[in-house]
């Protein structure tokens, strides 16, 4: 049956690396070493809209969250069966999963007004969600969350609040850690460094307590995205609006400085004009893939080239919007 060839596949990334995208309205595309493709029990017919976020749980390639529209489904055997999740009520933008209790989950999401968006709670692996008390007014705007990778703290930036908030309990009392108005949105923390964060225009390296500014080529204005190594700790790349597209950009000081890349190729923006995916091989460093304007391209030499990666059929890949990947030490997932 397809659940047998899905599940085999998404287990073999315990023994080798595999990649899977969900492009357009199909969810989770699975990528193996042989580059074929095979798509989940979740299809057009029965979504509210293009898929645009999906999130893994830690150790288990089956259990995943899938975010269409206004809704979410959960599955728990490789995308093989879905349900809609309930509780979780508006449009979630942005949901994070404990790095060391896959059951806890947070999300930001923007309500009719856009005003008093909340922070939904989940501690049973996302099928019930309930809002944080009182978080409605931390999050007026879009916002970024991320874990740090051992779990202690959750990080939120509110877009264009100058401000970073640091939580020791999921999410019910915060603290600020960080206000300055040269801050740009995004957060990024390190899947294997504890106390290394970065956002759109900082690093941290001690858990948040403190963020000083990036070194960056001339002409930098902020990061769009970025993906730490997780084989090679010192070693992330991001990527960053420049005039004609976005650059690729490398830091092996751990996000303290950044320059380019070895290549001189400006990447297209993603689906309604958001950055590219950016994703980093776990246990290869050198071995980068970007989704660039509805084009998969990887690059196996640190981004000094970079060739077309095989994808599903050409009329299912309009918008690729999320990359699954797996091996035996960590899952991740990224969107555009």
């Amino acid at each position: 049956t397809m659940y047998h060839r899905l599940s085999s596949r998404l287990a073999a990334c315990a023994a080798v690396l595999c990649l899977g995208v969900v492009v357009s309205h199909f969810v989770g595309y699975a990528r193996v070493k042989d580059e074929t493709w095979v798509p989940t029990g979740l299809a057009s017919g029965t979504l509210p809209g293009p898929v645009t976020e999906i999130l893994a749980a830690p150790g288990d390639a089956g259990r995943l969250l899938a975010r269409s529209g206004n809704d979410l489904y959960h599955t728990v055997n490789g995308g093989a069966e879905w349900a809609a999740v309930s509780g979780l009520v508006d449009r979630p933008v942005n949901m994070v999963r404990h790095p060391t209790n896959p059951q806890w989950l947070v999300a930001v999401r923007v309500t009719p007004a856009a005003v008093t968006a909340g922070l939904p709670r989940s501690s049973d692996g996302g099928q019930t969600w309930q809002v944080i008390p009182g978080s409605d007014s931390l999050v007026p705007t879009v916002s970024s969350l991320a874990f740090s990778s051992d779990g202690s703290y959750l990080f939120l930036a509110p877009n264009w609040m100058n401000t970073i908030y640091r939580s020791a309990d999921n999410g019910t009392t915060w603290q600020t850690v960080l206000t300055d108005t040269e801050l740009k949105p995004g957060l990024w923390c390190s899947p294997v460094t504890p106390t290394r964060c970065l956002s759109g225009s900082h690093v941290t390296d001690d858990a948040g307590t403190t963020w000083q500014p990036l070194t960056a080529p001339t002409g930098f204005r902020e990061l769009s995205a970025a993906a730490f190594s997780a084989s090679a700790p010192a070693t992330l790349y991001a990527l960053a609006p420049w005039d004609d597209g976005y650059r690729l950009l490398i830091s092996t000081s751990g996000g303290q400085s950044f320059d380019f890349v070895a290549t001189t190729m400006r990447f297209d923006a993603g689906q309604h004009g958001k950055p590219p995916v950016l994703w980093v091989n776990p246990v290869d460093a050198r071995s980068i893939v970007l989704a660039s304007g509805g084009n998969l391209v990887r690059s196996a030499d640190g981004g000094a080239t970079f060739s077309q990666l095989s994808a599903p059929a050409a009329s299912d890949i309009r918008a690729p919007a999320v990359f699954l990947a797996g091996s035996t030490e960590n899952i991740l997932n990224t969107q555009i």
